[in-house]
């Protein structure tokens, strides 16, 4: 961690230029700055999507579960223009639990009078952030099939804004305690395996299920909201062997997360009888320019005919986290 001493030396000599209430020689003491800072910014209730950790199958006591993310910003006075760069450029940490009122930041800034801000956020950016103006343009990131990776007010390509008063009050963007909050949205998609077995007298188990030809890495560009990937040879396993009774459904132990993308899929596992009685078939199936949106979930469905002669593929899609199913459906 950086140090980060009197960082906020320049914002409050430029706050008191907007408001006229010190000389910018008054900003050579510390005490002097003290008396005048106002209300710290502070931040909560990153929520994500409709959906939280406790409902989110996602997050995972083995996955990255959602109790920080990073935050940039940038302040312009509503008198001149200018703007200014908190945090130092490079972003703060917050902390915290969903549904928490208030997160930690490990940096703090303060509100000023008559100023316009604009807040980002981003959790889990593991590759580093591009920078323009001050706040990110573009996000790198490695897939690793567990790890989200979050952006705040996806709808407005990532900016929070919020304005003052002439007090140096939030007025807009805040909540009713002048907390800034986010939602966070899903950048990658969520894929995972459902069985349907036919046959009604006999159970099966299907294992060693792995999915191939999603990309390892990428780039997400904020202001196109598009990715550009590369390196299309990633292979995902998903869990330990899934047992589906006769005439009944098993979904894959794991859900993984995908950079989405037009892929062509290549599906492998391997099935037999409950028993281990009968033959071992290894299955590979392909499913062409399959098309994985961003803060959506893929139900590959693989329906398995009575006696493991036919199996058909279909891939159905809905909102990550909300209640509306598309009914989109890939033969």
């Amino acid at each position: 961690m950086r140090e980060h001493k009197n960082s906020h030396l320049g914002m409050i000599c430029w706050a008191m230029f907007l408001t006229g209430a010190l000389s910018l020689g008054s900003c050579s003491s510390d005490d002097t700055i003290d008396a005048i800072q106002g209300e710290a910014i502070s931040f909560g209730n990153a929520f994500v999507e409709n959906s939280t950790r406790a409902t989110d199958p996602s997050y995972g006591a083995n996955a990255n579960a959602f109790t920080q993310f990073q935050v940039w910003g940038r302040v312009t006075g509503n008198t001149t223009g200018n703007s200014v760069n908190l945090y130092g450029g490079d972003g703060a940490i917050v902390t915290g639990n969903v549904g928490d009122d208030v997160w930690s930041c490990n940096e703090k800034e303060y509100w000023i009078p008559s100023a316009t801000y604009q807040f980002m956020a981003i959790a889990n950016a593991n590759n580093g952030v591009t920078l323009t103006d001050g706040l990110p343009s573009a996000i790198s990131y490695t897939a690793d099939g567990e790890t989200d990776l979050l952006l705040g007010e996806l709808t407005a390509k990532g900016v929070k804004e919020v304005k003052t008063d002439v007090t140096a009050s939030p007025t807009t963007g805040v909540t009713d305690a002048k907390v800034v909050d986010f939602t966070m949205s899903h950048l990658l998609s969520k894929v995972v395996f459902t069985f349907t077995n036919t046959d009604t007298e006999t159970a099966l188990k299907v294992k060693e299920i792995k999915l191939n030809g999603t990309n390892t890495s990428g780039t997400y560009t904020l202001s196109t909201g598009q990715w550009n990937d590369t390196n299309t040879d990633y292979e995902l396993g998903f869990g330990a062997e899934v047992t589906i009774p006769a005439g009944e459904d098993g979904t894959s132990e794991h859900e993984r997360l995908v950079i989405p993308g037009t892929y062509t899929l290549v599906i492998s596992f391997k099935v037999n009888d409950e028993e281990g009685i009968g033959e071992e078939q290894e299955i590979d199936a392909t499913i062409e320019n399959q098309t994985f949106t961003a803060g959506h979930s893929y139900n590959i469905t693989a329906n398995i005919k009575s006696g493991m002669k036919e199996i058909i593929f279909n891939v159905t899609s809905a909102a990550w986290g909300g209640t509306n199913d598309e009914g989109v459906t890939v033969n």
